[in-house]
């Protein structure tokens, strides 16, 4: 069986994705690159990354929107997948504090 993901790195755009019907939103350290205006990833931070994060699970567990667009109605949420950005996981005690971030 096939799964859909797509990456969100806020509110409104992992909102869409569960009216969507998708099965994983994953909230990407290409942020640095895409929204944070960094020239590659490596710059990006846990800071950084948490609160893409809070913000991409708060637009999931908000109402879907889409439903009169073509929406999936009664869609499971989907999983969320945070990235750990470069470097938050060279050290067995930072990649463990860092994961349960």
């Amino acid at each position: 069986e096939k799964l859909v993901m797509v990456t969100a790195y806020d509110f409104p755009s992992s909102r869409l994705a569960r009216g969507a019907g998708v099965d994983i939103v994953l909230v990407g350290d290409s942020i640095g690159n895409c929204r944070l205006g960094l020239p590659d990833t490596v710059g990006v931070t846990m800071d950084d990354m948490l609160s893409a994060t809070k913000a991409a699970r708060r637009g999931l567990d908000a109402p879907a929107l889409g439903m009169g667009m073509g929406g999936v109605e009664g869609a499971p949420k989907p999983v969320l997948v945070g990235d750990m950005p470069f470097g938050s996981y060279l050290l067995e005690a930072d990649a463990l504090r860092n994961a349960a971030a």
